[in-house]
């Protein structure tokens, strides 16, 4: 007796897809919130339905709102189910998203190398599905990976090519997130130059960075996506700070910080403390920084696992020695090594599933 094939799937519900389209569009408009209640709302909906198709299209909407939060372990735990029901489905282009969620996931917990080969291969699969929003996405993660990478021609290839395949796409402001993410090389940009004492390298980096951020920055207000407008705000303090304008570099990271903590865009408050603190510290103000600081901390603290926390504890343990409080620096020094050693284990979990993932195909 011969084994007959499974039938084919039926087609998802063509209102379940509607929301999923909702949900992505609203996450890269910058509403992640809502994007990531309208995927699970989703989801929650296909699995009660039976709808495996528009189960996987869910799953895998709500692992890119995720990533698009940087909440690293969430977005990885939902494309590791999307992945299992793509091949169940045998839809490649549901498994190729699954996989850039999976990087994406990658890149939060800093496993850049690891990233690449998985990055490569989900770009080769969406090449071959023709997916333009697929190939966008592809691309995007690739050039931040290897922007941090310090491979700043090789990302900006890539950021360029994902900007032409998101215009194809048709979905509201795509275009425009790739535009911000030019400007955000343009700051890791600048951040290598400083280290390398690259004045000419600098130059150029600021005034790409303080170009592009002109230019999105009032696009993105006019479009009300918050997140892009804010990071160029940030974008805008860091080249105004290496132009010598502190103060000015000083508002806007504090109206940056201000607004991100309003519209709970979290990960990017640590980072941007660090900057202001930096900045305070300079001007004599040490209180300042110190609240900046602490401040950032308890945002940090609520997004476990991030590397982000070690990093407020070092600055913290550096101001506190600067004022000749040696107890309390020893105290942050201590924390800090903590923080860094519960990230690292996180980083081994994550670091497995990679490896797995390596492994097949």
């Amino acid at each position: 007796m011969s084994i007959q094939p499974a039938p084919p799937l039926p087609p998802p519900a063509p209102e379940l897809m509607a929301k999923v389209g909702e949900a992505i569009a609203a996450a890269l408009n910058g509403d992640i919130r809502r994007g990531l209640t309208i995927a699970l709302a989703t989801h929650a909906k296909a699995r009660e339905a039976h709808d495996l198709r528009a189960e996987l299209a869910a799953l895998n909407a709500a692992s890119r709102c995720h990533s698009l939060n940087n909440n690293a372990l969430a977005a990885m735990s939902s494309a590791i189910d999307a992945l299992q029901l793509a091949d169940r489905c045998a839809d490649t282009t549901a498994h190729a998203h699954a996989l850039c969620a999976i990087c994406s996931a990658a890149f939060s917990m800093r496993l850049l190398e690891e990233a690449e080969p998985i990055l490569q291969r989900a770009l080769k699969e969406a090449l071959e599905t023709g997916d333009a929003d697929l190939e966008a996405r592809a691309r995007l993660i690739h050039g931040e990976n290897l922007g941090d990478l310090g491979r700043a021609a090789e990302a900006r290839e890539q950021l360029l090519a994902a900007r032409e395949a998101a215009g194809k796409t048709g979905i509201e402001g795509y275009v425009l997130r790739m535009d911000a993410r030019l400007g955000t090389l343009a700051g890791k940009r600048i951040r290598a130059c400083l280290a390398a004492g690259d004045a000419a390298g600098l130059a150029i980096a600021l005034d790409d960075g303080w170009t592009i951020a002109a230019d999105v920055k009032p696009l993105a207000e006019a479009s009300r996506n918050t997140t892009l407008a804010i990071s160029m705000c940030a974008l805008q303090a860091q080249v105004l700070e290496q132009r010598g304008d502190s103060a000015s570099a000083r508002e806007k990271f504090e109206s940056a910080i201000q607004r991100a903590i309003k519209i709970a865009y979290l990960p990017a408050v640590a980072p941007w403390s660090l900057q202001l603190a930096a900045i305070e510290m300079r001007q004599g103000e040490p209180d300042a920084a110190r609240a900046t600081l602490e401040a950032a901390m308890r945002v940090a603290e609520g997004l476990r696992p991030t590397f982000r926390i070690a990093e407020v504890c070092a600055a913290l343990a550096a101001l506190e020695q600067s004022q000749g409080n040696a107890r309390a620096a020893e105290q942050w020094r201590l924390r800090r090594d903590e923080e860094q050693f519960l990230f690292r284990s996180e980083q081994s979990r994550a670091r497995a599933v990679l490896r797995a993932q390596r492994g097949t195909h």
